[in-house]
């Protein structure tokens, strides 16, 4: 198994009616027919609300499209989620404009046609959640959580609750033939950190350790957004990391995108080292991270100024 891989997965064709045109006049059939059926009554009144994501919508299922960033697709039994990883396609209830074939592929060409159905319950805006072996992923969708591995600021306990309060510790986890290294986004400093931010790159007998976080599914979009994924700074990744006591743990991480090796400021760095020292990682790892060189930086830090807040407030909670 792989130590990592990027949650977007390419799309694989699924299995339905294979003639174009037939598939077409069926779907455009479909649509009609779906559509007159609400107008005329003919559709039962709890699958009628075309508008609502509730009770029993009726509408089309399709297969075989480009899985999204946070690694949806189908399981063995039909079912919507990350049972194994292992499949590249997914189901898209489609209950509105996506019903007429012609439409759904202007943006989604690897669409097809897979069952009709009615929605009977309301699916979780994000379903991402821990499988019982650990690993990121839909069950049951009985459970609204998943891991995140950290290896950066997010190390620091403070820190990560700053935006992610559902965060809670799980375990010290290390990414086998990887290495930490620190840079900018196609060469643009960070002014939030003012300097570069961390990130893993492959390093064959090298090791990035980290803190694996138990976090709400509800955290999910915060997290994406504290490490810049819409603007393409970072993109969650899969990693598959080994405890301290053995157990691999399949975890979200992310990982930098067009990345300029640059260098940290103090105070990025100081985050990381304090965030590994609470967390006990390895001494030699410790170490490691104190000798990291710094762009000396010493003006105005909010954030820095945040996190030291929060500390002083943890401090005198637990005292």
């Amino acid at each position: 198994m792989p130590a990592v891989r990027p949650l977007e997965l390419p799309s694989s064709p699924g299995a339905a009616i294979r003639d174009p045109c037939s598939r077409s006049r069926h779907l455009a059939l479909l649509a009609e027919a779906l559509i007159l059926a609400v107008l005329h009554g003919s559709v039962p009144s709890s699958g009628m609300a075309a508008t609502t994501a509730l009770g029993g919508s009726y509408g089309a299922k399709y297969s075989g499209m480009e899985t999204p960033r946070s690694c949806v697709c189908t399981r063995s039994g039909g079912g919507l989620g990350v049972s194994t990883c292992g499949e590249d396609s997914f189901l898209h209830f489609a209950y509105a404009s996506n019903l007429l074939w012609e439409r759904i592929l202007l943006k989604n060409p690897s669409a097809t046609f897979y069952a009709v159905a009615n929605l009977q319950m309301e699916t979780p805006r994000s379903c991402v959640c821990t499988r019982s072996g650990g690993g990121l992923g839909v069950s049951t969708c009985g459970e609204d959580s998943f891991l995140y591995f950290a290896y950066g600021s997010n190390l620091l306990r403070e820190r990560i609750l700053l935006k992610n309060p559902s965060a809670t510790f799980y375990a010290v986890a290390n990414l086998q033939d990887f290495k930490l290294v620190f840079g900018n986004h196609r060469g643009k400093a960070s002014s939030y950190w003012h300097g570069s931010t961390a990130t893993i790159v492959q390093s064959p007998g090298d090791e990035v350790w980290g803190v694996v976080w138990k976090m709400n599914a509800s955290n999910l979009n915060s997290l994406d957004q504290q490490e810049g994924v819409e603007g393409g700074i970072y993109s969650p990744i899969e990693v598959n990391v080994p405890t301290q006591e053995g157990k691999v743990l399949t975890c979200r991480s992310y990982q930098m995108n067009d990345c300029i090796c640059d260098l940290p400021s103090p105070q990025y760095k100081k985050v990381i080292c304090m965030g590994a020292k609470q967390n006990g990682l390895p001494t030699a790892y410790q170490n490691k991270l104190e000798a990291i060189e710094t762009n000396n930086y010493a003006g105005p830090f909010s954030i820095f100024e945040e996190i030291e807040a929060a500390i002083k407030e943890t401090e005198t909670t637990t005292q």
